[in-house]
C-alpha cells in the first residue's frame, strides 16, 4: 500500500504517534486519508460561498493527542477550504447517544467534549 503525505502539521503528529505504536500511526494515517478523500467530495460538490461542518470527537493515542480537529483542518485547507473556526462543544452526558451507561466506563469519562470545524469553500 502506497503511503501517500498528508500536509506537515499532519505529518508531525503522525510522528510522534509512529514513535510510540506503528500500528496505532497507521491507523491513525488511515483515518486521516480517509477524511481527506470525504471532504475532497465535499469540496467538489459544495457551492462556493457556502460551508461543510464537520463534528469530530478529540483522541489521545498512547499518551499523545493527536490533535483531530486541527489535523483535518489542515487537511482541508490543502484541498481549497478556507477554515473559518474550530470551536470545543461541552456534551452534555444526560443528553448524548453514546455510550450508554452510568458515567464510569473509561470513554464515558473522556467524552466531554466535541470539535465543530466550520469549513467554507471560496
Amino acid at each position: 500500500m502506497k503511503m501517500e503525505m498528508l500536509p506537515e502539521y499532519t505529518e508531525s503528529i503522525l510522528s510522534s504517534l509512529m514513535a510510540k505504536d506503528k500500528k496505532k500511526e497507521a491507523v491513525l494515517r488511515k483515518y486521516y486519508m480517509e477524511m481527506r478523500d470525504a471532504m475532497r467530495e465535499m469540496y467538489r460538490v459544495l457551492i462556493p460561498g457556502h460551508y461543510a461542518i464537520l463534528v469530530v470527537g478529540t483522541s489521545i493515542m498512547r499518551g499523545v493527542d493527536v490533535k483531530t480537529p486541527q489535523c483535518l483542518g489542515d487537511i482541508a485547507r490543502t484541498l481549497g477550504f478556507q477554515l473559518e473556526t474550530i470551536q470545543s462543544r461541552e456534551l452534555d452526558r444526560d443528553r448524548r447517544m453514546m455510550p450508554f451507561g452510568n458515567g464510569n466506563t473509561h470513554i464515558e469519562q473522556r467524552m466531554v467534549t466535541e470539535e465543530v470545524i466550520i469549513l467554507k469553500k471560496p
